[in-house]
Formats: C-alpha cells, sequence, structure tokens
C-alpha cells in the first residue's frame, strides 16, 4: 500500500486509473479496491480527489495563478468541477476564497517582535531557554509564545513569534 500512496503522491497531477495502479503493482482491480477501503477509509477516487483538492486550495491561498491553470496543474479536467468542489468543501468559489485569505492574513495583528530563521535542534532549544530565561528575570508577565517546528528543505525549521 506504501508503494501505491507513493505512486499517487508523485503522479496525482495527471490522469489516473486504479486499473493502472493495479496493474503496476500486479494486483486485481478488485483486491485493490477493497484494499483502498480497508485502509484508508475512502475509495481511490475519493482518496484521488482529496489530494488533489488540498493541493488546489494551497495554490489557490498562496499565489495569483488562474483558476483555469491551477485546475489544470492539480489534476483536475474541468475547471467546472474544480469550483463545483469548492461549493462543497467550503461554500464558496476559488476566487472568493482567495479573496477571503487575503483579508485574514492582512487582519492578523502586527507583533512588536517576530522572528523567523532557521536553526539546528540545539540553537533551537538554547535559544528558547535563554530567552525564558530573560523573561524570568524581568517579572513581567509571559507575552504568548508560539515554538513550532517543520521540515524545510532538509533542515530543521523553528520560528519563535512573541506577541503581544
Amino acid at each position: 500500500m506504501l508503494a501505491v500512496l507513493d505512486y499517487i503522491e508523485k503522479n496525482y497531477t495527471r490522469k489516473l486509473l486504479l486499473g493502472e495502479i493495479a496493474r503496476r503493482e500486479h494486483l486485481s482491480l478488485t483486491y485493490l479496491s477493497h484494499l483502498f477501503k480497508e485502509v484508508l477509509g475512502m475509495s481511490f477516487q475519493d482518496y484521488l480527489r482529496k489530494k488533489r483538492f488540498t493541493h488546489a486550495r494551497r495554490l489557490v491561498a498562496e499565489t495569483q495563478r488562474s483558476i483555469l491553470d491551477i485546475s489544470l496543474c492539480c489534476g483536475f479536467s474541468d475547471v467546472r468541477y474544480l469550483t463545483k468542489l469548492f461549493h462543497e468543501e467550503l461554500g464558496c468559489t476559488p476566487t472568493a476564497y482567495r479573496k477571503k485569505k487575503r483579508v485574514s492574513c492582512n487582519r492578523r495583528p502586527a507583533s512588536a517582535v517576530c522572528s523567523e530563521k532557521i536553526f539546528s535542534a540545539a540553537d533551537s532549544l538554547r535559544l528558547l531557554g535563554a530567552y525564558c530565561a530573560t523573561r524570568a528575570q524581568t517579572r513581567r508577565p509571559a507575552p504568548c509564545v508560539r515554538f513550532t517546528a517543520a521540515l524545510a528543505r532538509g533542515a530543521e525549521q523553528y520560528v519563535v513569534h512573541d506577541a503581544l
């Protein structure tokens, strides 16, 4: 199943058929179809649609590419189908979703201090410890600190955001 999911991950932007994947993995179409339902709790088509829609939603929110271009590059053959999915999942058109995302990003409160850098795990923990020690010495109430980690380009990325 991992090989199947990996193949889908690498090829979901083009036309994919379950029969093609079954032949590639030397499985029967029926068996693979049942395996999808059993392991993932959804059909192959539902999984593929969800993967494509997630990618499309991210591109709509984060780029200025046309909805038609996004539709085609995410593996949808018809922009009307993508628009229908947006209505079903989010209750709006892709363009309205893009506008809502832009407004919500612009309304984020500005903070006094905001830094984003890439550190090693050890440096991140050392800096966070120094920050907490400094806050404890001043005896001021600690502001909201958000500490998140994500893998980025093979390195660990840590974001420390000090918001008022």
